[in-house]
């Protein structure tokens, strides 16, 4: 490539390197000229090895290990020198997020995109296309939001024109760097932050520490600092965990050092062990799987501090798990919602502390140790895909009275031109929902068959957020033995139900319903939703509305309260909310009502049944907030069973009388009435509850449920 600038590119590698910097370069022209020019870049660089996102093609890149967008999380904690997105094999928002913190100081992210991008459909969007929509058929909002960024933010080359002057946007750094993170000397953040780990570690119990920050920020290796300093203050056994081993890496690798630095030899040294021996005293920094520290009783009685690495891959249950059983406990979390965490995550996570332990810290690191202040690349992705929104805008005052507010639908085209209401929109969504990520932001702005609602204060203040996507209108032949892309209601339904008929009607999902934590509990959620179903009424082309969320008693009863009936209950529990999924619709038509009711009293008799099976953990809220009493025969309380007769002689129409009773076991408290559904619903061992309640013996258990039925009962 005779016309590669070598001088300029030269230059550009001695600037990042000496102010340990990273950027983000983009190349739009066509294929050839941006593999040629990669390449003689890469010859520019001594040893260099990087990410090519995407699948092999079939010119490799010697220097490059190409890696599929889907997988790419699993390769999250380790670093690289460059990464490579091309728009040929799809440009993947959360794909860029996680590549940009892999980066090392001093390399760069490039972005190949075709000369047309603007108008080119992105092969990454394939996943939000349903049926009969195609790649054709992407809005290309995406598309266009990210050039007019990378125009802005990243140093853009294009074929046939001037190089830019200014590669990195920004002034070259006077203060020295700070020092590289392979030297583990701790920032004055990280010193902070290795007292508050000292203190959960020598002082009160169940104080746990939390530590946020985001990528780059040295957080794990604060931990192996962390632990080593532990070790040389007494501490012999120290637990680490994390979603996958490799996602500790750093954190060992920096314990691992400073032991050397100490003057003594590792014994141990492998991944996720090491062990060595300080003034005559074994010491062991072991790595174990979460489920193991959960489910081994002995396992936890050696361990002094537990360390919880990326503490947001994990699920929200387990975590809690985790905290009732370690009282000694420090968890570092990424706050970047491309890693499956972000502040709503945060939020939630801590109103549990607050709950489980009222003692807790935290810390927050905010100076980067992997790369320099200023960072072009970090500032050109934030920028991207809006992972700061949630620090750009003010938050509205609160209350704000509901006739004052406004409830009206957004267009893509709007977003695109008020770039405000996009952050605004995208803020709340990252905030109310914490597994909102960067590719919720593709979908927002590709999908043709989306309804997006706000509910705005003072015209221009979003509150609340309502994103639906139309589903159903499917030809039954075509869906017989070829299961449609998308159309998530209908297809469940017609699964579920046996009943083919499902795929035909016409429904709209909502996707997400969500309003600022602030104005919660206000009844903007219920009005915004009552806005748009008069809207989808008027309009007269929708059989239903549906709805699918991770369930909590919460949620489920607000649903209920908005005329939603609930038709399926997911077997599994999600991975990361720990909650199981909920279908429920409101119909239209008639047609659908039908429907609709002849599933939901399958789906009531099936729930009960399953009870005692798949859903023995349900809680006994959301149990009795699911059950409808018009669903089953009404019966009387078998009397006999309070004058002596044996409870597994009147189980079953005990079991029949609370079915068709549950407004009236609502009256009970909350701990009995847990206890009673779990024995006569969940079929739960009487062991298992005398020892869950306290108590000293199901005699004395017994006592008490009969002393509460022992009264006139309907």
């Amino acid at each position: 490539m005779s016309d590669f600038p070598h001088t300029w590119f030269q230059t550009l590698l001695t600037d990042l390197s000496a102010q340990r910097h990273r950027l983000c370069l983009v190349l739009k022209g066509d294929a050839q000229w941006r593999r040629q020019w990669i390449r003689q870049a890469l010859s520019h660089t001594q040893g260099w090895q990087g990410l090519a996102i995407g699948q092999q093609t079939s010119e490799p890149l010697p220097q490059a290990r190409f890696v599929p967008a889907a997988t790419l999380s699993q390769h999250l904690g380790q670093e690289t020198d460059f990464a490579l997105l091309m728009s040929e094999q799809g440009i993947d928002a959360n794909a860029l997020g996680q590549v940009s913190g892999m980066i090392r100081a001093g390399g760069i992210c490039w972005i190949g995109l075709d000369t047309e991008w603007e108008t080119t459909p992105n092969p990454a969007n394939h996943r939000f296309l349903s049926t009969p929509f195609s790649l054709a058929d992407s809005q290309l909002g995406f598309n266009r939001f990210l050039w007019q960024q990378l125009v802005q933010h990243a140093c853009v080359i294009e074929q046939d024109s001037p190089l830019p002057e200014k590669p990195l946007h920004s002034e070259k750094v006077s203060a020295p760097s700070p020092v590289a993170s392979h030297d583990f000397q701790p920032s004055a953040e990280q010193q902070i932050a290795m007292k508050a780990v000292h203190s959960v570690a020598f002082g009160h119990r169940k104080r746990p520490l939390v530590i946020e920050a985001d990528r780059g920020r040295g957080k794990s290796t604060l931990l192996g600092m962390a632990a080593t300093e532990l070790f040389a203050n007494g501490k012999h056994h120290i637990g680490v965990t994390a979603a996958r081993v490799d996602q500790a890496k750093l954190l060992f690798e920096a314990a691992a050092t400073m032991i050397s630095a100490r003057g003594c030899p590792l014994t141990e040294h492998s991944n996720g062990h090491l062990a060595f021996s300080l003034n005559g005293q074994s010491k062991t920094l072991r790595f174990y799987a979460p489920d193991e520290l959960i489910a081994e009783p002995a396992v936890r009685e050696d361990i002094e501090l537990l360390m919880v690495d990326e503490a947001a891959h994990l699920p929200m249950p387990m975590l809690l798990n985790l905290v009732n059983r370690y009282h000694r406990l420090v968890l570092a979390t990424t706050q970047q919602g491309y890693e499956g965490s972000g502040r709503s995550f945060t939020l939630r996570f801590q109103r549990e502390l607050d709950r489980l332990t009222p003692g807790w810290k935290a810390v927050s690191l905010r100076q980067p140790i992997r790369w320099n202040d200023g960072d072009p690349l970090e500032r050109t992705v934030n920028h991207a895909l809006l992972l700061d929104a949630e620090d750009d805008l003010p938050t509205p005052e609160s209350p704000v009275p509901l006739e004052k507010l406004n409830y009206r639908p957004v267009s893509i085209a709007e977003l695109l031109q008020t770039p405000t209401l996009l952050t605004q929109i995208f803020r709340l969504l990252v905030t109310a929902h914490y597994q909102t990520s960067p590719n919720d932001l593709m979908q927002l702005l590709e999908t043709p068959n989306q309804c997006l609602w706000v509910a705005t204060a003072n015209a221009d203040q979003v509150l609340g957020v309502l994103f639906a996507l139309e589903e159903g209108n499917l030809m039954t032949s075509d869906t017989s033995t070829h299961r449609a892309h998308g159309h998530l209601f209908p297809q469940l339904m017609a699964r579920q139900s046996g009943e083919n008929d499902w795929l035909k009607h016409k429904t709209c999902r909502i996707v997400r319903l969500a309003v600022l934590p602030s104005h919660q509990d206000q009844g903007i959620g219920s009005s915004l939703l009552q806005a748009f179903k008069d809207h989808i009424e008027a309009s007269q082309a929708f059989d239903s509305l549906s709805t699918s969320f991770g369930a909590t008693p919460r949620l489920a009863d607000f649903w209920k309260k908005n005329e939603f009936i609930p038709l399926h209950l997911g077997q599994k529990r999600d991975k990361a909310s720990g909650t199981h999924s909920l279908v429920m619709a409101k119909p239209l038509s008639s047609e659908l009502t039908s429907l609709v009711q002849t599933q939901h009293l399958a789906f009531q008799q099936q729930f009960a049944w399953l009870l005692t099976d798949s859903f023995q953990d349900l809680s006994g809220d959301f149990i009795l907030t699911m059950l409808s009493t018009e669903a089953f025969p009404k019966t009387g309380f078998p009397i006999g069973y309070l004058s002596g007769q044996p409870f597994e002689a009147v189980s079953y129409p005990l079991r029949q009388w609370t079915l068709s009773n549950v407004d009236a076991l609502k009256e009970m408290e909350a701990p009995l009435r847990d206890l009673w559904v779990k024995r006569v619903l969940q079929n739960h061992s009487w062991e298992s509850l005398v020892t869950a309640s306290g108590m000293t013996s199901r005699k004395q258990l017994e006592q008490q449920l009969k002393q509460y039925f022992n009264r006139p009962v309907e």
